[in-house]
């Protein structure tokens, strides 16, 4: 998959610029969104590819958006450069499956209108503190 993607980050400037033709791009582009949807498919962001339809197109968005925020990459949910170059970098085969609770929390949180919850709270405070000091300490 790295060769590949490599091959096809080479060709994206030519893309940008307009140097190739317009059935070229559009090959180029649909193999890296497979390539991008077989990769999030096997690091468990996408459950399974699906034909090109709105609602894939929604679900594709929304797994690179979580991709992009397990790799601290900025947030577009587009297949941008920067993304492509992080998917590219060797990696141990596990998938992300732990790293997703605290985007789904923070997501969760946000559009639900919540504060984030606090993680750590004091249980109780000692009011009667006094510290006696007798002439045997010294």
């Amino acid at each position: 998959m790295a060769a590949r993607v490599g091959l096809l980050l080479r060709t994206l400037p030519l893309l940008l610029w307009g140097g190739l033709d317009a059935q070229l791009a559009q090959r180029v582009g649909q193999e890296l969104r497979r390539e991008a949807e077989a990769f999030l498919e096997k690091y468990g962001y996408l459950n399974e590819q699906v034909p090109q339809s709105p609602t894939s197109s929604l679900r594709f968005s929304k797994a690179i958006r979580e991709f992009q925020w397990v790799s601290q990459l900025p947030i577009s949910g587009v297949l941008d450069p920067a993304t492509l170059r992080q998917m590219m970098r060797p990696r141990c085969g596990v998938a992300d499956t732990n790293s997703q609770a605290p985007w789904t929390e923070r997501v969760s949180a946000l559009f639900a209108g919540h504060q984030t919850k606090m993680r750590r709270k004091k249980r109780f405070a000692r009011q009667d503190l006094t510290i006696q000091r007798s002439v045997t300490d010294t």
